[in-house]
């Protein structure tokens, strides 16, 4: 298989590399392919998604005509796979990406002077690519940019050879070494709640490792839409009178929405940045659910006095995140927690004594801390 088709963060290397240069800011990707084939297509389509131009070429000299002087041209070697933030820090301006040769050589690099190697990716001005008009056909593009680049002055900047140790900036590399690059990759964006929150923090653990097996797939989606579907269900089994099963259902939709929340986040890995709106809906929509669910779990209560515990409760956790200490912060938005106690208080009709004792618990930890403040 060739690099650029191997399997990174759920899609192939080469659709990783175009999400690459969107989220850099392209405007348009020229992709060099020696065959049209159903890769270059979805390619293109997910170029014109993004808002994007697409131009696949068998030949460098197709290049002429494409740019003006006044645009810039990001390259990328084939089969390359950099460090996001660190490649954004490097090329803010027009350079050449380099590493030191003794580092980057033995790892297939490509030497551009006595003690530097192209680290595989560079900026420079658009109308270098007038100069491929005098030479043959059949050059290797990527190179012979590199080469007028270098010629015309393009300043080089240096990068560190620890990127190379640690595996965070790689050529053509294995598949195995794009699957442990993928795993970090998961690590690094799902970033879950500490165990300060623990319910939040044992489904978005759960949602990490499930992140592994979806990513890329369809069923990447499936936890968003889940926990919106358990909510409507909660809110039917409220105003049904079946209280334990309603708030049942709104626990397995924060456990949804946790889950969601991670796989979402890292799903994106390979696509440019699109945000889903079911996971914003199923996160905004849990507390309102929550109260009304809790309402109409205590029919001992007259008229709208049933709202008034469940609606303090809500109150004084959404203040207790805000200004509380920061490592609590997180405990006071365990929704994932507050429902799953909430089940068994439903079972047995204590529902407003316990949201009481939920509300004077926080009021409790928020004047600690205001008392430490003083």
């Amino acid at each position: 298989m060739p690099a650029p088709l191997r399997n990174f963060g759920g899609s192939r290397l080469v659709e990783w590399q175009q999400a690459l240069a969107l989220r850099l800011g392209c405007e348009a990707i020229v992709c060099i392919v020696e065959a049209d084939g159903t890769e270059v297509r979805d390619l293109q389509r997910a170029a014109e998604q993004a808002g994007a131009r697409f131009t696949a070429v068998r030949d460098a000299h197709k290049l002429l005509g494409m740019v003006t002087a006044t645009d810039e041209i990001f390259v990328l070697a084939p089969g390359l796979v950099p460090d996001e933030a660190m490649l954004g820090a490097a090329l803010q301006n027009q350079a050449i990406a380099a590493f030191p040769a003794a580092d980057a050589l033995p790892l297939g690099y490509e030497r551009i002077d006595a003690d530097h190697a192209w680290a595989g990716a560079m900026l420079v001005r658009a109308d270098l690519v007038e100069r491929l008009a005098g030479l043959p056909e059949g050059i290797d593009p990527v190179s012979t940019l590199l080469r007028i680049g270098l010629q015309a002055g393009t300043p080089r900047v240096d990068l560190p050879a620890t990127l190379l140790e640690a595996g965070d900036w790689q050529l053509a590399p294995s598949q195995e070494a794009l699957d442990a690059r993928t795993i970090r990759l998961i690590q690094g964006r799902a970033a879950p709640a500490p165990y300060t929150a623990p319910g939040v923090a044992v489904a978005e653990r759960i949602g990490a490792r499930l992140a592994r097996d979806l990513l890329g797939g369809r069923a990447a989606r499936l936890p968003s839409p889940a926990a919106l579907a358990f909510g409507s269900g909660a809110l039917a089994a409220a105003i049904l009178d079946w209280p334990t099963l309603s708030l049942a259902l709104l626990f397995m939709m924060t456990v949804a929405a946790s889950i969601g929340a991670v796989v979402d986040r890292v799903a994106d890995l390979p696509l440019t940045p699109a945000r889903d709106w079911l996971a914003r809906a199923a996160r905004y929509l849990v507390d309102p659910l929550l109260l009304v669910s809790l309402a109409l779990a205590a029919p001992e209560v007259d008229g709208w006095q049933r709202i008034y515990l469940p609606l303090a409760m809500i109150l004084a956790l959404h203040l207790g995140r805000q200004l509380s200490e920061e490592r609590w912060r997180a405990s006071f938005a365990d929704r994932v927690l507050l429902t799953l106690v909430f089940v068994p208080a439903a079972a047995f009709d204590f529902t407003q004594a316990l949201a009481a004792g939920v509300t004077l618990l926080a009021l409790v930890s928020l004047f600690k801390v205001a008392g430490r403040s003083d």
